[in-house]
């Protein structure tokens, strides 16, 4: 959302992005507005501290980094807009992690 003279989201974020343990996931997002454009992410409502790029990076998630996401991108006036939030979904992956339902380092091919 975003109001007159505010930056204008170019390129959204993906509304669901989907991630594997251990996985990197980047959350990607593009604005235009009055140079130079400043980018903050949050998880939820909480500042996320470093984070002030066009592209989120969450490296080695797990289910600690599901949730939803969203960029605030603000310009030099003053004005500021933001992304639709992200959901992040981190999904197990039994062959890389070596479990699966029979437990604890067992191959699914056992």
């Amino acid at each position: 959302m975003s109001v007159a003279g505010s930056p204008i989201i170019t390129l959204d974020v993906t509304s669901e992005v989907h991630g594997t343990h251990g996985q990197h996931i980047h959350i990607h997002c593009e604005a235009s507005g009055q140079q130079p454009l400043h980018f903050q992410w949050f998880k939820k409502r909480v500042k996320l501290h470093g984070q002030t790029r066009n592209t989120l990076i969450l490296q080695n998630v797990w289910e600690r980094d599901e949730g939803y996401y969203i960029c605030r991108v603000a310009d030099s006036s003053g004005g500021c807009t933001f992304t639709s939030w992200a959901k992040v979904i981190v999904d197990e992956d039994y062959a890389v992690h070596g479990y699966s339902q029979f437990g604890k380092n067992r191959h699914m091919y056992d």
